[in-house]
């Protein structure tokens, strides 16, 4: 967390199965009313532990702002995926500011929590939009992902679904899926 707040993320990308991953965060919150559909849900070519720091954020989020059985959704979208609710949404005014620090709708918020979604994302080189949903709660969408794609070996690899650009000069992109690479 501390990198994060820093400003850096280091990304050491993997296949991803973002339901799994859902699913795992999910257990951790106390949400018994609320619901997760995340059977759609892709897998990704991402670090795994900063998407779940993602997902951690973006799901608390969904239950801590809905109401006792706000119904939550993971799902692919064109491009990368998105986390949906039927909570009250996030007024269209304010959707600029949710990723900015220290902004928060909670009188016992820090601020930090979209914050770091959103380094998160910018680490791995997407780009992550507040919008509406279909049922008029909140959505994240994440797009500029890239897929997680089968090797003939069985491993998986990356896909770039943007090629040419590059991480922002403060993140180190850590990439050790092809043959013969190793840490320097």
């Amino acid at each position: 967390m501390g990198a994060l707040r820093a400003g850096t993320v280091e990304v050491d990308p993997e296949s991803v199965d973002l339901g799994s991953l859902a699913r795992e965060v999910w257990a951790t919150l106390d949400a018994d009313e609320a619901t997760l559909d995340a059977t759609d849900a892709p897998t990704v070519h991402a670090d795994r532990l900063a998407v779940k720091r993602l997902l951690e954020n973006l799901l608390r989020n969904a239950v801590e702002h809905g109401p006792p059985d706000v119904r939550v959704a993971v799902r692919p979208l064109s491009g990368g995926f998105c986390v949906d609710d039927d909570g009250p949404g996030v007024p269209s005014a304010e959707r600029e500011s949710v990723f900015a620090p220290g902004y928060t709708t909670a009188a016992d918020g820090s601020g930090f929590g979209l914050m770091s979604v959103h380094q998160i994302a910018l680490a791995h080189d997407w780009d992550v939009t507040p919008r509406e949903s279909p049922s008029g709660g909140a959505r994240d969408a994440v797009t500029g992902v890239a897929a997680a794609k089968a090797l003939p070996d069985g491993g998986s690899g990356p896909v770039l679904s943007r090629p040419g650009l590059a991480p922002p000069a403060d993140i180190r992109v850590t990439d050790y899926s092809r043959a013969g690479e190793a840490p320097a």
